[in-house]
C-alpha cells in the first residue's frame, strides 16, 4: 500500500522510465523541462505498478525529493495496490 499522495511524470523520449513526486514535495527542476511530462496522480490504494515499491518510494522522497522508477506497462494496466 502507499502512503500519500505522488504526482507522476513520465519521460517523453524513454517511456518506460516516470518519476512520482509526494504532493507535499516541490517539483524539481528537471521535470519541468522538456524531457519531462505529468503522466497523472497516484493516492492511496490507487492503481500502482508492480515496479513501483512503496517503500523505496517513501524513502527517495524523504532524502531526495523524488522517486524514480521503471514501469513497463502502461498506466492503465497497473495493479492494485490493495
Amino acid at each position: 500500500m502507499i502512503r500519500g499522495t505522488y504526482n507522476v511524470f513520465r519521460h517523453r523520449e524513454k517511456p518506460e522510465l516516470y518519476c512520482a513526486v509526494r504532493q507535499d514535495k516541490p517539483v524539481p527542476g528537471f521535470l519541468e523541462g522538456a524531457c519531462w511530462a505529468y503522466s497523472h496522480t497516484l493516492q492511496d490504494m490507487a492503481a500502482v505498478p508492480v515496479e513501483f515499491r512503496p517503500v523505496a518510494a517513501e524513502d527517495a522522497t524523504r532524502q531526495l525529493g523524488f522517486y524514480v522508477f521503471h514501469a513497463f506497462s502502461r498506466p492503465e494496466r497497473w495493479r492494485s495496490a490493495a
